[in-house]
């Protein structure tokens, strides 16, 4: 009996024996997974990437870890990286949510709104009570200027989920965004070491949103070199197309204390991975004296963060000034949250000098402002900055700028 079965034992041996390397193999590609994780989490993302890699060479299936994958090049601003291995996974399971958001994120933080408005709409059609999608099919509908639509969307995502803080967040974002005015009060105070008695200035505008961009008027009245000065300027900023915006001011005085005259333009642009551009002009025309100053900026948004550059030439008869100024802006929760230090180097390009200071006047500065949501469409805004302005001969003045504004939406 036992010489007829052995032929049956010795082939489970040889099942058992072979299987058991895979029974391996699949509780191991776990534990990296597990580890990968764990160290993605960590901030070691490097290292997380490396052991999908590979758990991927040796199980390309396994899903989990490729989403894991493309969130990693996702975080490190690797959009084409990221855009692959998540189409891989949402091509092979389309009902993956998890996958799907990931690769939404990719589209929205690319700026490839209409992308992620249509993984949004095809993710709805598998599974029609899904908060998230929602969510982000506002933001995409909000980021392609299609506000109101963005609101049904975001009041659907808050109907499945009355506590979704995010949408919550995004609902009243966009609820503001309907408001067509926008009125601003701002006042602000420089104090001088020496040479200039304190400068004082009340700002007051009103801005109006149209369907090709905002328009704002502004009266400004300062008390500086002993004088009571007024200045009127218009700014505009006209959408030109999808990505492209210009921005153009106008603005007259009759007083010593500001330029008779200025004039400025601008044309920003969005760019790939997160970066933005521009360039412009600023011209400003003193009594006998016409300034040309050219401008532009490079910006970077990384997650909640905002890097920018501005650059200032202006040349003159007596040689070019240049300046620059680079600032770090963190939003905290939308556009009307955030907090912004910036510092500056070289000739100054405030326009609140006379012509000769303007060109001659060097500054090293240090500046921290911030703006805040209080409720009810009500803005306040701060701002504190310190400079030390080099003059001729060897002299040298401190400057200290207090400033505070509110702006009420309606």
């Amino acid at each position: 009996m036992v010489r007829q079965l052995y032929p049956f034992f010795k082939m489970l041996a040889i099942i058992i024996c072979l299987a058991i390397p895979v029974f391996s193999q699949a509780e191991s590609l776990d534990d990296l997974y597990a580890k990968a994780r764990d160290l993605a989490f960590d901030g070691k993302r490097q290292e997380a990437k490396t052991l999908c890699a590979t758990i991927l060479e040796r199980n390309p299936n396994y899903h989990d870890a490729r989403l894991l994958l493309g969130r990693l090049h996702l975080w490190d601003w690797e959009y084409e990286s990221a855009r692959a291995e998540l189409t891989r996974v949402v091509t092979l399971k389309p009902a993956y949510a998890d996958a799907r958001d990931a690769l939404i994120d990719v589209e929205l933080w690319s700026e490839h709104n209409q992308e992620a408005l249509q993984l949004c709409e095809a993710g709805l059609q598998l599974d029609a009570n899904n908060k998230i999608f929602y969510y982000k099919k506002a933001k995409a509908l909000k980021y392609l200027k299609r506000e109101k639509e963005a609101i049904e969307s975001v009041k659907i995502a808050l109907q499945l989920e009355p506590e979704y803080r995010e949408a919550r967040i995004l609902l009243k974002d966009l609820q503001e965004s309907q408001k067509a005015y926008w009125v601003k009060a701002e006042y602000s105070y420089d104090y001088f070491d020496k040479n200039l008695d304190p400068w004082q200035q009340l700002s007051v505008s009103v801005s109006r949103q149209t369907k090709i961009g905002s328009m704002i008027g502004r009266v400004n009245h300062a008390k500086r070199f002993n004088d009571h000065a007024t200045q009127f300027e218009i700014d505009s900023y006209p959408r030109l197309r999808q990505g492209t915006t210009a921005y153009w001011n106008v603005g007259v005085s009759s007083s010593y204390a500001f330029p008779k005259f200025r004039f400025g333009a601008e044309v920003y642009q969005k760019l790939s991975d997160g970066f933005d551009s521009s360039i412009g002009v600023r011209y400003l025309h003193f009594t006998g004296a016409n300034i040309m100053i050219y401008t532009g900026s490079i910006g970077k948004y990384h997650g909640n963060y905002l890097f920018q550059f501005h650059p200032f030439i202006t040349p003159s008869s007596i040689g070019s000034s240049v300046s620059g100024n680079f600032s770090v802006r963190r939003y905290l929760e939308n556009a009307d949250n955030y907090f912004t230090v910036s510092v500056g180097l070289g000739s100054s390009p405030d326009e609140r000098y006379n012509a000769l200071e303007l060109i001659r006047l060097k500054s090293q500065k240090l500046g921290v402002d911030w703006r805040k949501a209080v409720g009810a469409g009500l803005i306040v805004e701060g701002y504190f900055g310190l400079s030390n302005q080099q003059l001729k001969y060897g002299e040298s003045r401190r400057n200290y700028t207090f400033s505070f504004a509110m702006a009420k939406r309606f």
